[in-house]
């Protein structure tokens, strides 16, 4: 009898969760030879990072029921229908509105022995005042995340933030570090061609805006220098209309969002980011910065301190107070932080740690 695991996800676009997604699937190959993984997608398209799988047992399979009623509702009820027809071993699930979904079929299917592990990769509280039907989904939250078998957090701040919505038993939650795999490689000696970068989502939350006027002070008073942003979203017109109207092509260059960010981050001194400082949960990108020895320049935003020590692993600087004149200097002084963040990386984010979550998939893997 064939044994299932099951990820419900938005889709597989460049970001944070689908690519902890696939790094969890490519290692279930070896973990879990037996097992096929189902990667149940609500608004998935074939152009996404799913040619990344390597896992022959994984699959992935795009909603696309047209069913009378509402979307979401349809989505969910098709999830539900994975669940039933599969009996899977596991349910795989990250953030809110994929966890409330499983861990509601978890009570309906009660005769059904599947566990349920909730990924929380960002703060709920925060973000569910974003989310449709707030106050609905805060009382899901109170209700249902105590049946999970298993909740993992990123960082104990995000921790604290859950346990204000809902009591959770201290044997059931986990925090779990986010992971890369680029502190593995050597640095190479090349020379670093941009003083700053930033890699990320152009959307406002991200602040892009601020981050190209940054940058746009920065090489009028070194005009000898340029510096690059790597990324897609809603700004990016923005940006681009900035960039021309300042005459900033030859200094500031824009490239589109890739899933090979090292290419770009090994090339650069100083890896800029602008938060909002409620919302940010572990950003990948900064782990992956400080793997490439690009020095993280940040504000503060919320668990910051679980991740970089300022003036040792990086510099982390109240909001607003981000100047030229300071990424100039630490331009200048970024040697041993490199040697430090990327210390921090190989003994705390290292690809263990997907490990940790497939063994609360299945307690009999350690």
């Amino acid at each position: 009898m064939k044994k299932y695991i099951l990820i419900p996800y938005a889709n597989l676009n460049i970001g944070g969760v689908p690519t902890k997604i696939i790094d969890i699937v490519n290692v279930l190959e070896t973990t879990h030879p037996d097992i096929t993984i189902r990667i149940l997608l609500q608004k998935g398209h074939h152009d996404d990072q799913r040619v990344r799988i390597q896992n022959p047992r994984a699959c992935v399979i795009d909603f696309w029921f047209p069913l009378p009623f509402g979307r979401k509702p349809a989505y969910i009820l098709w999830l539900w229908c994975n669940i039933f027809l599969f009996r899977p071993t596991a349910v795989l699930a990250f953030l809110s509105p994929y966890a409330l979904p499983i861990l509601l079929a978890k009570k309906i299917f009660f005769w059904l022995p599947f566990r349920v592990v909730v990924s929380e990769d960002h703060y709920t509280r925060t973000m569910l005042k974003r989310m449709v039907a707030p106050k609905l989904q805060q009382v899901a939250i109170r209700l249902l995340y105590p049946y999970a078998d298993a909740v993992i957090i990123p960082t104990r701040a995000i921790e604290q933030q859950l346990r204000l919505l809902c009591r959770l038993p201290a044997d059931k939650t986990r925090v779990i570090y986010n992971w890369t795999t680029l502190a593995d490689t050597p640095l190479s000696k090349t020379k670093r061609i941009w003083d700053i970068i930033h890699i990320g989502r152009l959307v406002q939350s991200k602040n892009p805006y601020r981050i190209v006027s940054l940058m746009s002070q920065y090489v009028k008073a070194h005009p000898n220098t340029s510096c690059a942003i790597v990324g897609e979203g809603e700004e990016a017109p923005r940006i681009k209309r900035f960039i021309n109207q300042h005459r900033l092509g030859k200094h500031i260059i824009l490239y589109p969002a890739t899933s090979d960010v090292s290419m770009y981050l090994r090339q650069a001194k100083i890896f800029v980011f602008l938060p909002e400082a409620q919302t940010e949960g572990f950003p990948m990108v900064l782990l992956e910065a400080m793997a490439c020895g690009a020095v993280v320049v940040t504000e503060q935003f919320n668990g910051v301190k679980e991740i970089l020590t300022d003036g040792q692993s990086g510099f982390v600087v109240p909001t607003s107070t981000v100047t030229p004149s300071f990424i100039y200097r630490a331009v200048k002084n970024y040697g041993d932080i490199q040697k430090y963040a990327r210390a921090f990386v190989k003994k705390n984010c290292s690809p263990q740690n997907i490990r940790q979550y497939i063994s609360a998939l299945d307690t009999t893997y350690t």
